[in-house]
């Protein structure tokens, strides 16, 4: 072959958002003589020519104007380079290179915090939407502490990810804020501003203190342990297979699905709580035959989110042979049931270890109510009549 063309074109085969405004020189040698057109096509319509008006050289270049390049859509172009000779019977030549045209931001969709150690406050995170091969600066902010700024993470696979671990010990839940700044392969930067999403903040368990009826009496949720006998709504004694411990913290986690709901005594119906029942906003109670997640029953007053809590706390479940009804707090309770995520659970592996070949747990049927619409009116009418009630008696003693 007697044409080459040299490469890496652009110096680095990129162009970027910058280097598409200005002009573009690509250049090769050829050996075919006197009179060679030499034609640069990058896409049709994008060409440039070059012809040799002496023998004596060798060297070609063509120069593209930001006017042709800016045309040009992201993506890798095969830039094709064709010589035919003016004389002889020299057969035509063809030779190719990639260039790669980057001009627009990586797709950035956030910062995911996937785990928090509450004892240590490292906190593992994934930056998602790269572009393949870009590396990120993370800083992360909040008012009244330090930045932590991570540098050159990176760079992204092909699946868009950069994974990270940051110390943000003492922080609290109170506007975390991480900025990128985001460098791609093509030398573009990039800044973006996230706040970071907790992932795995599904809880279903109940808050420590809550009451679990035993054949002995009400134990604390928190004391209990494998072995242990409970007694069911339908009185029967079941023995504690397993008790899933999950800590969460407020920091990073959206309230609504972390915060305990409050159920205040007599809230369902006469000393239904006993006392006031804290479960996390999904844990379903038996209420009027269905089991209704916590949260679809907040209505402010005798049913609220509780938000005086610790930074960090740990939720407490309870697993049986099968789902079933427990009274926490004489409420009907259900265990657990595999449709939750194990691995959220601190100690799953302990359950792995111990139980990991038998089958999942299927849920009792019951209708659901995970969100208030989904909550029967009569239920609805009935639990808003009771509230109105207890807060006039409450109004009353006053």
């Amino acid at each position: 072959m007697a044409t080459t063309i040299n490469t890496p074109i652009s110096g680095d085969g990129y162009l970027n958002a910058s280097e598409i405004t200005q002009p573009l020189t690509i250049s090769g040698t050829t050996t075919l003589g006197n009179k060679t057109v030499v034609t640069v096509t990058i896409a049709p319509g994008v060409t440039q020519s070059y012809t040799f008006t002496s023998g004596g050289t060798t060297a070609w270049s063509v120069t593209f104007t930001p006017a042709q390049l800016t045309g040009l859509a992201d993506g890798t172009y095969t830039v094709e380079v064709r010589a035919e000779p003016g004389t002889g019977q020299k057969q035509t030549e063809t030779v190719s290179a990639n260039l790669t045209v980057l001009t627009q931001p990586d797709p950035v969709t956030g910062v995911y915090i996937t785990g928090f150690d509450a004892t240590t406050g490292e906190a593992t995170f994934e930056v998602r939407g790269l572009h393949a091969g870009s590396t990120t600066t993370v800083t992360f902010k909040q008012t009244g502490k330090s930045d932590v700024t991570l540098s050159n993470l990176g760079p992204a696979g092909a699946d868009g990810k950069i994974l990270g671990k940051v110390m943000l010990s003492g922080w609290s839940n109170d506007g975390i804020t991480a900025h990128l700044a985001v460098k791609d392969v093509a030398q573009n930067n990039w800044s973006y501003d996230f706040s970071p999403t907790m992932e795995n903040d599904v809880v279903i368990c109940f808050y420590p203190g809550t009451l679990i009826r035993t054949p002995d009496g009400e134990v604390a949720v928190e004391t209990l342990k494998i072995g242990d006998l409970v007694l069911t709504a339908e009185g029967k004694v079941m023995p504690i297979r397993w008790i899933g411990r999950q800590t969460v913290s407020t920091i990073f986690a959206d309230p609504l699905r972390v915060l305990p709901i409050r159920i205040t005594a007599s809230a369902l119906g006469e000393n239904l709580p006993v006392r006031d029942l804290l479960v996390s906003p999904d844990h379903a109670l038996l209420v009027d035959s269905v089991l209704v997640q916590a949260g679809a029953l907040v209505n402010g007053t005798t049913i609220r989110r509780e938000s005086d809590v610790p930074t960090t706390f740990t939720y407490y479940h309870v697993e049986l042979a099968d789902h079933s009804l427990i009274l926490a707090e004489g409420v009907p309770a259900e265990t657990f049931v595999d449709n939750v995520e194990r691995l959220a659970f601190d100690n799953w592996e302990e359950h792995e270890a111990l139980y990991g070949d038998l089958p999942p747990i299927t849920e009792m049927e019951l209708p659901r109510a995970k969100a208030q619409r989904q909550v029967p009116m009569a239920t609805r009418q009935r639990l808003a009549a009771r509230a109105a009630m207890l807060l006039g008696e409450v109004a009353a003693a006053a």
